[in-house]
């Protein structure tokens, strides 16, 4: 059964919400995916099965905080840090 819908349509649709901040893109194995923007968070990224896990920002300011003292590289509003290894599931 295919879809009710024009698959391009919701990949455009996907490209233009993530140009004006709607939504962004999480990189990883496997298809691109997208986020709602509307919360700033990081992802990490699972190598072996492709699993996206969400971590509130709040949680990671330490190592932005970090990641800035080492680079000198001062993370935008709409910057995203993707960690990637393995995830609990993977790793046993």
């Amino acid at each position: 059964m295919g879809l009710p819908f024009d698959q391009a349509t919701v990949y455009r649709t996907l490209e233009i919400f993530t140009e004006v901040g709607l939504a962004h893109a999480v990189l990883g194995p496997g298809p691109k995916r997208y986020g709602v923007s509307s919360v700033p968070h990081h992802h990490v990224v699972c190598e072996e099965c492709g699993r996206v896990q969400d971590v509130a920002i709040a949680q990671m300011s330490e190592a932005v905080e970090r990641i800035t003292e080492l680079t000198g590289l001062h993370a935008g509003a709409g910057g995203s840090l993707l960690l990637y290894g393995r995830c609990s599931r993977c790793s046993t």
